[in-house]
């Protein structure tokens, strides 16, 4: 499992910096679109596309460990 969060912590970490940032305060704080878009200045629909663009590049650096990755971190009921 270890090995699983670290591969976890190096893809997040390998984000783009404004996308990185909104997808820590999303997925490790559980702040909303909203949330995130009035502590950023930025609209929600700006968040949206963020987690968008990071959910896509986890996809491809995770392979086959995504859905699990989808799966631990409630992504389906987000």
């Amino acid at each position: 499992m270890i090995q699983f969060e670290e591969k976890i912590y190096r893809a997040v970490d390998s984000l783009p910096a404004k996308c990185r940032d909104i997808f820590v305060q999303y997925l490790y704080h559980n702040k909303t679109y909203e949330e995130i878009a009035i502590t950023n200045h930025i609209s929600s629909s700006t968040v949206r596309v963020q987690i968008k663009i990071g959910l896509a590049k986890l996809r491809e650096l995770l392979g086959d460990l995504y859905p699990l990755f989808l799966l631990i971190f409630n992504f389906f009921e987000k």
